[in-house]
């Protein structure tokens, strides 16, 4: 298989480029991990109606640089440091890393090539839901980009891999709260509601005033469509039990604990076996 990566980027030049940026770069680079960057004018959004290119940049509905004001041509030199990195991590199989500079590196300039590599190496890590936001993204905004067909080909099939809950019981007169695993979902009123999500263990509560939180925890397979009929039962006390404290801090142990021998898994079999399905041959 050829390789998925890109390789080649083509970054913006700045009129007056002095040298001795370029010699600074390493530096910066090595500052910015422990103090990262964040580029301006992005959304800071992290919820579920948020625009698509902040779906793809934000996967886990949050972002992961500061503030931190560059002038242009740092900004250029920083990025392609973050673009050599993330290239190397992902030709070393360490796909959580590329995913980390390739999109540091877009959000400083926007270089197509590093939102097309985020794409591949969320696909690599399992990640479908949040690889097919990449290459819809990439897909809308570079019509005309070098990696348009291996783009289309890899967004339809990590389409095809996210699994959807799809959650029957609501009413469609209330808006319910609702969460799975460590984010909130927004409820639009479609009944059923529709929930995408990644393949692996969940941990979902749904609330209504008067009731008890519904609770499921389950697995679900890839592309998998998995019904969950929520069904209610009266709270004698007529209070939320999201209200009481200890009700949130045992939900925040069990999604932890599950969170990290899911990921731990999902690294083992994504990153250390060459013939798992979760891989991209370089």
């Amino acid at each position: 298989m050829p390789s998925a990566i890109s390789t080649r980027a083509r970054f913006p030049q700045w009129a007056g480029f002095s040298p001795c940026v370029a010699a600074l770069a390493p530096l910066v680079c090595i500052l910015s991990l422990a103090t990262p960057v964040k580029a301006q004018g992005l959304n800071q959004s992290g919820s579920q109606n948020s625009s698509e290119g902040q779906r793809a940049l934000e996967p886990e509905g949050q972002r992961s640089l500061e503030t931190v004001e560059l002038d242009q041509e740092t900004r250029v030199a920083l990025a392609r440091q973050l673009f050599s990195q993330g290239s190397r991590a992902a030709e070393e199989g360490r796909w959580a890393d590329a995913v980390d500079r390739f999109r540091r590196a877009y959000e400083l300039v926007q270089v197509p090539s590093a939102l097309f590599n985020m794409g591949v190496a969320l696909r690599a890590l399992g990640k479908h839901l949040e690889a097919r936001n990449a290459f819809d993204d990439y897909l809308r905004r570079y019509p005309d980009g070098s990696n348009q067909e291996t783009a289309t080909q890899y967004r339809a099939e990590v389409a095809a891999r996210v699994a959807i809950l799809a959650l029957v019981g609501l009413d469609s007169a209330v808006l319910h709260d609702i969460r799975m695993d460590d984010r909130g979902l927004v409820d639009r009123r479609q009944r059923p509601m529709e929930v995408e999500a990644n393949a692996g263990h969940h941990d979902l509560i749904v609330q209504q005033d008067g009731y008890k939180p519904f609770i499921w925890q389950g697995s679900i397979d890839d592309g998998e469509r998995k019904v969950i009929t929520v069904q209610w039962e009266k709270n004698p006390s007529g209070k939320a039990l999201r209200k009481r404290p200890g009700f949130w801090v045992a939900v925040g142990v069990a999604a932890l604990t599950t969170v990290i021998v899911t990921s731990v898994l999902l690294q083992k079999n994504a990153q250390l076996d060459p013939g798992s399905d979760r891989s991209v041959s370089l």
